[in-house]
């Protein structure tokens, strides 16, 4: 796992571009449904990595050190790159308030999908037995096909970003 430092505040999706499309997870090591997620985050990144989608981690502020960073992502096996946000440039840029909130972005660094990985959670402290709307996954199916997602963009549950 790759550990990124960002500094500075002038940070512009543009500068995610790639070859393929960047799934990005906005995390908290301390939000509960960080750590319930974990496995799914783990699950996806092991299914489109492989197929030459991105993968990375954010983490806004500086509530935590790169040592409980490294250790939420060691405990959940987490394979892909993390970025520190100390100064919250790519979350504002983003315009991520929500940990965890999902991002596809495409090539040229547009957001594509935006919020929820899916309809589990539905209110802090609410979850369902199993999702019935898999948001991040469908927006994947889609940008894969050449299509836009059904949805665009959800309303993520969990832990706001302070």
């Amino acid at each position: 796992m790759a550990l990124t430092r960002l500094g500075g505040s002038g940070f512009s999706t543009a500068s995610l571009n790639s070859d393929s499309a960047t799934v990005l997870f906005v995390l908290s090591p301390e939000c509960p449904l960080c750590l319930d997620y974990a496995y799914t985050f783990r699950t996806l990144a092991a299914e489109y990595q492989v197929r030459g989608i991105r993968f990375i981690g954010v983490f806004p502020g500086e509530f935590f050190s790169e040592l409980q960073i490294r250790k939420y992502c060691s405990r959940f096996r987490l394979d892909f790159s993390m970025i520190l946000d100390p100064e919250y440039a790519l979350t504002r840029a983003l315009g991520a308030n929500t940990t965890p909130e999902a991002l596809l972005l495409d090539e040229n660094g547009r957001i594509v999908y935006q919020g929820g990985i899916d309809n589990w959670a539905y209110e802090v402290g609410q979850k369902r037995l199993e999702p019935t709307e898999h948001y991040l996954r469908d927006a994947l199916v889609a940008f894969e096909a050449g299509q836009k997602p059904p949805v665009a963009r959800t309303r993520p549950v969990g832990c706001l970003i302070e």
